[in-house]
């Protein structure tokens, strides 16, 4: 099988995250960033059950065992090279990349009250914006080859809904103002400090 193959193939299984996200947790956040440069999968995912709140990241992402800095240089490179080649052939689901990520729990609950004043249900994404900035003809320009996007993946036991934003930071510099854009951001805000490196586990 071709890599890139292997690689669509691991992207459209990510629908197995999302269902076993749904069937679960009450609740979930799914945040990714997504480039064009054929990286890894990386979700940063934020779910309630009842009171509960729990954060993992699904990725290649995080931390090594401190005691792989003893191995031989071509040892560790070897062992992290078919850790990055897995995650391109792995269906998207609970398995060996699906990681904790421990934080204290009056900074979660204060996180998800936060995202919970964001109202993710009620915004529109790209797809009803458009991409870009008003072209003042009533449609849009899209002047970035390369921007990245962000993915969101609102998902309760009902629905699952998803939502694209195209270089939501670069174009609200360019033409700020559209909602859905500015609360993508802010979410970014909240989000970060929960992923940061030192929390995630090994």
């Amino acid at each position: 099988m071709l890599v890139t193959e292997a690689r669509s193939q691991s992207v459209n299984k990510a629908i197995l995250l999302h269902q076993f996200l749904q069937k679960h947790t009450d609740s979930t956040i799914i945040f990714q960033y997504k480039s064009n440069s054929m990286r890894p999968p990386q979700y940063m995912i934020f779910s309630k059950i009842g009171d509960t709140l729990t954060s993992f990241l699904y990725g290649t992402d995080y931390k090594a065992d401190a005691r792989m800095s003893k191995l031989p240089k071509v040892f560790r490179d070897t062992l992290s090279k078919k850790k990055r080649e897995l995650i391109y052939t792995t269906p998207i689901s609970v398995n060996v990349f699906f990681n904790p990520i421990y934080i204290e729990s009056d900074t979660l609950n204060r996180s998800w009250k936060m995202v919970q004043q964001l109202n993710l249900w009620n915004i529109v994404d790209d797809s009803v914006d458009g991409i870009g900035c008003p072209d003042g003809k009533g449609g849009n320009v899209n002047n970035l080859a390369d921007g990245g996007e962000i993915n969101l993946y609102l998902i309760t036991k009902e629905k699952i809904k998803e939502l694209q934003f195209y270089a939501p930071g670069f174009y609200e510099e360019q033409c700020p103002g559209r909602t859905g854009r500015r609360v993508i951001l802010k979410l970014d805000k909240i989000l970060k400090p929960i992923f940061k490196k030192e929390n995630i586990s090994k």
